[in-house]
């Protein structure tokens, strides 16, 4: 599945249980980072991003080295706030 191609499916996923008043936010460029769409109980939906999925596109499509992706990541994307339907990022158990 290609990122757009994914990114349309989460936006139908997102659709599907989005109230009327919900915002959900999207990290712009990283779609092949997306794994999913998450939900809670009386909350909005949020996208799903895999940390080392971000970080290694800044690594090999913005052409960044391990150092200059963390710093970027660590300053652009993970301390990122845009309100209640901000991303989540999670990092996997069963990678460092």
């Amino acid at each position: 599945m290609t990122g757009l191609e994914k990114l349309e499916r989460v936006r139908q996923m997102v659709a599907e249980w989005m109230g009327p008043d919900d915002e959900v936010a999207f990290f712009d460029g990283l779609e092949d980072a997306i794994i999913g769409v998450a939900s809670q109980y009386t909350q909005p939906p949020l996208v799903v991003y895999d940390e080392r999925a971000i970080i290694d596109h800044f690594i090999d499509e913005e052409h960044m080295t391990e150092e200059e992706a963390l710093d970027w990541y660590g300053y652009n994307v993970a301390d990122l706030w845009v309100g209640d339907g901000t991303p989540l990022i999670l990092k996997r158990v069963d990678q460092p």
